[in-house]
């Protein structure tokens, strides 16, 4: 009897840090602030083997943090893509910029850029992300074909 009270405390406690790491997993790249907090958000990713890492929003060495942090690619974009669910459509702007920069080849994060700045309502920062997804669609087009298939027109 006593063994079986004692795993039932244990089932119970696991129950209860899976579901408070699970809580604290959605909340990782939430947005939501309370209506008095200023100042800077930070944004953090966990890893197994490095633990807690920064991912920064907005300017940032690109090349140095890159090479120091190989998923920096897909940290930014989830970071960019939960920035615009949210509506932030500035900051969201801001990472994909950031984004199209670091790879200047690729027009999708130019035209995610130009989607965000269109929400953010800033139209000149908008026309020119938009013409720049359009030049690299159009130079990969023109190109030897190896260009992505998101950036042919018969793959949409």
């Amino acid at each position: 009897m006593l063994l079986f009270v004692l795993l039932s405390m244990l089932a119970f406690a696991a129950r209860r840090t899976l579901a408070a790491t699970l809580a604290l997993g959605r909340a990782l790249l939430s947005k939501e602030t309370a209506a008095d907090s200023t100042g800077q958000d930070l944004f953090f990713r966990y890893d197994v083997g490095t633990g807690w890492r920064e991912v920064v929003l907005g300017d940032e060495e690109g090349a140095a943090s890159r090479r120091e942090d190989p998923p920096w690619t897909e940290d930014h974009e989830r970071l960019a893509l939960q920035l615009a669910r949210s509506e932030d459509y500035r900051a969201a702007a801001t990472e994909f910029a950031k984004l199209s920069t670091a790879h200047s080849r690729n027009p999708t994060y130019a035209r995610m850029a130009a989607l965000c700045f269109e929400g953010a309502e800033e139209d000149s920062a908008a026309a020119e992300w938009s013409a720049r997804a359009a030049a690299l669609r159009g130079a990969g087009e023109q190109g030897t074909g190896t260009g992505s298939p998101s950036s042919s027109p018969t793959a949409r």
